[in-house]
């Protein structure tokens, strides 16, 4: 009886060994909830991360000339790659990128149109529209640039659909038209639409499936959802007053 009480013991301790090492590892590559914050060190621009739960602030940039401000900044979707801009006298514009624990490294030169930086859900990919010819270009975190689009048209509402796939338009600035194209890296993009209607303040659902927009007719501006897969049209009656669309995180 007192061999088997042994086992048993012994069998419990091991069991809670692996659970204790089980649980330092998801610590390890759970980041914990940080915030990111742009402040004033001296007279440079800094880039700071706090951990509320820790209570500790972790410098992760400082600009080097005081002309030197620091501009959009996004997080990956695991949260363990960052990127953010770095603009110089208001005028050159760089995109780094880096990671917790490791060098933050230029990926990018050159001007960056503001609230376009969105990195894939994979966290592979950072994608981002740049002037002043606003081509739609994809960055891994290597530094190995992808022109996922350059033609003669503006570039924008890009979104990152579930699939990793990305949605944007095209937007002829003469005539105020625009077209759906979705894009998969590397090398793949798709029509849509053709560029006969405004399709204006698109709206791509998460999974790529749908896409609402703002379309005008007979001279009044109306709600429509495209279904891309059946590509059917349906308009959508939501009163006078129609904003930006937001879906929710299932698409639904």
């Amino acid at each position: 009886m007192l061999k088997i009480i042994a086992k048993l013991s012994a069998i419990l301790w091991i069991l809670a060994s692996l659970c204790m090492l089980a649980s330092l590892a998801v610590a390890r590559v759970i980041p914990t909830p940080v915030i990111t914050v742009t402040a004033m060190t001296g007279a440079h621009s800094s880039l700071l991360m706090i951990d509320p739960q820790r209570q500790q602030i972790i410098p992760l940039y400082t600009a080097n000339q005081i002309s030197e401000t620091i501009g959009q900044f996004v997080w990956s979707p695991d949260g363990h790659h960052f990127a953010f801009e770095k603009v110089e006298d208001s005028i050159e514009h760089y995109v780094f990128a880096g990671a917790m624990g490791q060098p933050i490294r230029q990926i990018y030169g050159g001007t960056v149109l503001t609230n376009t930086l969105a990195w894939s859900p994979d966290g592979q990919w950072l994608s981002l529209i740049t002037w002043p010819n606003a081509d739609l270009q994809l960055i891994n975190t290597d530094g190995n640039i992808i022109a996922a689009d350059t033609s003669q048209f503006f570039h924008g509402d890009a979104a990152w659909f579930t699939d990793g796939r990305l949605g944007y338009t095209l937007h002829d600035e003469e005539t105020g038209l625009r077209a759906l194209y979705i894009f998969t890296p590397p090398n793949t993009s798709q029509t849509i639409t053709d560029m006969k209607r405004s399709y204006r303040q698109p709206g791509w659902s998460p999974n790529g499936r749908y896409v609402i927009y703002l379309g005008d007719t007979a001279g009044q501006t109306h709600p429509y959802l495209m279904d891309i897969e059946a590509q059917t049209i349906t308009p959508l009656s939501l009163g006078a007053y129609h904003g930006l669309p937001i879906w929710s995180p299932d698409g639904r």
